[in-house]
């Protein structure tokens, strides 16, 4: 596990952004377009993974703390029958808030990982990958 994290080049460091949970998008994919014209092999995994707000955090996570986060796989079944249960205009309504309450752990998740709070990070990470997960179910 160790060895992962200091043999690969920082994913920050090779798209030339702050380590910061905050990230300029538009940079972000300047710096990957600039990178692929010189095939930076690092460029394609470090933009797949600094592009997605889940993948990001929990890669900061790991990276700060030397722990691997573990997720777990799937949504309980109550969950599941819920929105199996529910018609499509109840699923765009759900689906409305979850992505509202996500922009939310976003801002707790920056909070945290500047404020070196890792286990709170750890906490809010694991929340919105369950949240992804309810998302993810019925697209």
């Amino acid at each position: 596990m160790w060895k992962r994290f200091f043999t690969t080049r920082c994913y920050f460091n090779v798209m030339k952004m702050q380590r910061t949970f905050r990230i300029d998008d538009a940079a972000l994919k300047f710096n990957y377009s600039r990178l692929q014209r010189q095939f930076d092999p690092d460029a394609s995994k470090a933009y797949t993974t600094l592009k997605d707000p889940l993948k990001r955090a929990i890669y900061l996570y790991e990276k700060e703390t030397f722990l691997q986060l573990e997720m777990k796989g799937d949504i309980d079944k109550r969950v599941k029958d819920m929105i199996d249960g529910m018609d499509e205009k109840e699923l765009k309504k759900m689906k409305l808030i979850i992505e509202a309450e996500m922009l939310s752990l976003y801002d707790l998740i920056n909070t945290y990982h500047v404020t070196k709070d890792y286990q709170r990070m750890k906490e809010v990470i694991q929340e919105l990958h369950y949240k992804n997960l309810i998302l993810c179910y019925k697209s």
